[in-house]
């Protein structure tokens, strides 16, 4: 199985700007993603916890950042590396993802359903009020 995560996502009738906002304001992030996240259960593991320390960010284009999880990571596991990119495509807004470095344990919990699940879904719902 791969240790990485290649993925785009487009937000229709967005500007990549409000994505990267809401990705990097607490606030909005917890309100769009975290209710969702924190009780949700996938393929029989809890994600209680993420941890993501941002190394680097460019407003409203990239953010690089550390990511673990405090469900499948292993204390002695080294953090992932999360690089998002904010495109701009005519009306719409992408999001390229790129989750490298993925632990062998936490493979079938880490995966593109689960960035769809506890990330990309939420935010499209929390973008619809």
């Amino acid at each position: 199985m791969n240790d990485s995560i290649y993925q785009k996502t487009v937000f229709e009738n967005r500007n990549a700007s409000e994505l990267y906002d809401i990705y990097m304001d607490d606030h909005k992030h917890k309100e769009a993603v975290h209710p969702k996240a924190r009780e949700c259960s996938l393929k029989n593991c809890t994600f209680k916890e993420r941890h993501g320390k941002i190394i680097h960010s460019v407003k409203d284009n990239i953010i690089i950042q550390l990511w673990r999880s405090d469900g499948p990571w292993k204390p002695e596991d080294m953090d992932s590396l999360v690089i998002l990119k904010f495109n701009q495509i005519n009306d719409n807004a992408e999001i390229e993802l790129n989750h490298l470095y993925i632990p062998e344990n936490a493979r079938q919990f880490v995966n593109k359903d689960a960035w769809d699940f506890l990330y990309w879904n939420p935010i499209k719902e929390y973008l619809k009020k």
